[in-house]
């Protein structure tokens, strides 16, 4: 992965601690910042995974913790499958893709499904 720029890395701090519109030009690296917000999140995730587990004579009993979601919002299609495959590029999150004809006819019961 690329490194950050230093305006990156102050959006990107910015960000871990709260919501944050980044107004950069394309080309500024917005989805960089944005993979880089993703991948630090999961790993927060995965820490306190394994802070909940307890690991005794090979038993491991894990309390829950709340999966997280994150949207990534884009304003035309080939821009939802360009930065989904990004994100699928450079993390091991899973990644939905969500753009007009394949939704617009979902009711509440198929997003909650979904989600």
């Amino acid at each position: 992965m690329a490194t950050a720029r230093p305006y990156q890395l102050e959006l990107f701090e910015k960000a871990l601690t709260g919501n944050v519109i980044a107004c950069v030009p394309t080309g500024g690296g917005k989805t960089f910042i944005s993979i880089l917000l993703l991948k630090e999140t999961a790993a927060q995730r995965r820490r306190k995974v394994e802070e909940n587990c307890l690991f005794a004579a090979g038993f491991i009993s894990c309390h829950e913790v709340k999966a997280k979601l994150a949207i990534f919002l884009v304003n035309t299609v080939p821009l939802v499958i360009q930065q989904a495959g990004a994100i699928r590029l450079t993390t091991d999150e899973e990644v939905g893709e969500y753009y007009g004809d394949l939704v617009e006819s979902w009711n509440k019961q198929m997003w909650e499904k979904e989600f």
